[in-house]
């Protein structure tokens, strides 16, 4: 904040001509002016990543599969064996299944994802008649799946998901009785083709529901309209106009299918009231992406001329002896008009009222130095009181001199401050899971503006957020 300091020393040279004053005005108050405050509309680039992790699809997708896949249930030819030298054809019972060995594993790489889904199968051949009744055999196999996936999206946001299935027996699937293979594997093929039909379509549903892209954007695009409500005593409020959204990257990404996308916005901050209810918009087409990278806000600080008044007013409130009376500011009030800062200072000797002075001053910002400072102070139109006499030509511009070398601001420390201040208020949790992380890259104060409660600074900031969303994680 502004640091304004009066030497003590200041102040004597100030009262000496005052002492004989009478109690009126010694030179004419300016009128209270100030400018309205209006920070800069930016054009901006917000990151949203969408991530749903893996683990979240396969659980969902885990629903999609039946644990049993096929039941087999038969009569067969067997062999033909030699019973009491005579040769007897016996018929056999299989009874087995193919059913799911094992949990779903689910990879994924670039723009695909991999569905594996490991079988295990398994069949009882029972002889039938006086002759097949003691053939009992159970013969085993095993069976891999893969579902591969490609996620993309269409221009109006819609979720496009292309499956393409595949197995192969790991195990060959039979049962050997009286040294004959029966095979099962072309009957369990069928069913399994059969089966891996509806699987695919469920599996499509409940990814392209799962990961419905206009949803998630549309939903995000409707939260950044809504204004965006920062510090806690001077409120200011950040208002976004969502311009248009992008996709940069679509797929997996460190175990998570990852939707990388940017929305250009037109930005403006500003001190105000809570706005009124924002009537959203739904997301437009997706366009390429932008050439504008980052964010690039102008955020108004304010300095209360009150703050500011406390501070110039503290020199002065043990008083100053003069000609064993004691001199007081008891009052210190700034304000503005037009473009120059007035302070109001109203002195008092031994408690006697004896009058006000008014000085005015421009404020001046040295980016180079880091420096706020007062430029062209002077008082104002002065009357005909003694004060203004030439012999006190030299004591008014000491005074003058003094409070101009007082009155500096170094504010590169406060700007350092400024710095993490932004970064942790544009950092926040807003609605439906979606999290803001602000990175501050640079910020400079670019203007200054005499506002009616206090001095205004305009501050540019550069940098980037990134308004990250996580389904089901």
């Amino acid at each position: 904040m502004l640091r304004f300091v009066l030497l003590g020393h200041a102040a004597l040279l100030l009262c000496l001509p005052l002492i004989a004053a009478a109690q009126t005005d010694i030179s004419k108050p300016p009128s209270h002016r100030s400018t309205t405050v209006r920070m800069k509309e930016t054009l901006s680039v917000l990151s949203l990543p969408i991530r749903i992790p893996l683990s979240v699809i396969k659980t969902e997708a885990e629903k999609s599969l039946p644990d049993t896949l096929h039941n087999i249930n038969e009569r067969r030819k067997g062999p033909c064996v030699n019973f009491f030298v005579t040769e007897k054809c016996v018929e056999v019972d299989l009874k087995g299944w193919v059913k799911r060995n094992g949990p779903l594993v689910l990879t994924g790489s670039g723009a695909g994802m991999e569905f594996t889904l490991p079988l295990k199968a398994q069949i009882t051949a029972t002889g039938t008649g006086t002759v097949g009744k003691h053939i009992e055999e159970t013969g085993q196999g095993a069976m891999t799946v893969f579902i591969k996936a490609a996620i993309g999206v269409t221009s109006k946001w819609q979720t496009r998901v292309t499956l393409t299935t595949d197995y192969q027996w790991d195990v060959p699937f039979y049962v050997e009785v009286a040294g004959v293979k029966i095979s099962l594997q072309a009957q369990a093929d069928q069913a399994v083709k059969q089966q891996l039909v509806k699987v695919q379509a469920k599996l499509k549903k409940q990814i392209t529901e799962q990961i419905n892209l206009y949803k998630i954007a549309n939903d995000a695009w409707a939260l950044l309209q809504k204004p965006l409500m920062i510090g806690v005593n001077n409120q200011i409020w950040i208002d976004n106009k969502p311009q248009n959204a992008f996709i940069n990257y679509i797929g997996v990404r460190d175990n998570a299918f990852t939707i990388d996308a940017g929305v250009l916005t037109k930005t403006r901050a500003r001190m105000d009231k809570m706005p009124t209810a924002i009537k959203t918009v739904p997301i437009p087409d997706i366009t390429r992406p932008s050439k504008l990278k980052g964010l690039h806000l102008r955020m108004p600080l304010s300095l209360p001329y009150s703050l500011i008044s406390a501070r110039l007013l503290g020199p002065f409130t043990q008083g100053i002896m003069v000609d064993n009376q004691k001199l007081k500011v008891t009052d210190l009030n700034i304000y503005p008009h037009r473009n120059r800062l007035v302070f109001a200072l109203t002195m008092a000797i031994s408690e006697k009222p004896i009058g006000t002075v008014y000085l005015n001053a421009k404020l001046k910002l040295d980016l180079k130095a880091q420096e706020i400072r007062l430029s062209g102070l002077d008082y104002t139109q002065p009357n005909d009181h003694p004060f203004w006499q030439e012999k006190y030509q030299a004591t008014r511009q000491q005074v003058l001199d003094i409070i101009k070398r007082s009155a500096r601001y170094q504010y590169a420390d406060d700007l350092l401050k400024a710095k993490a201040w932004a970064r942790d208020q544009l950092g926040s949790q807003l609605a439906n899971g979606v999290s803001l992380d602000a990175t501050i890259e640079s910020i400079e104060i670019q203007r200054m503006v005499l506002g009616d409660m206090g001095v205004v600074l305009d501050v540019g900031i550069d940098g980037a957020v990134v308004a990250s969303l996580v389904l089901g994680g």
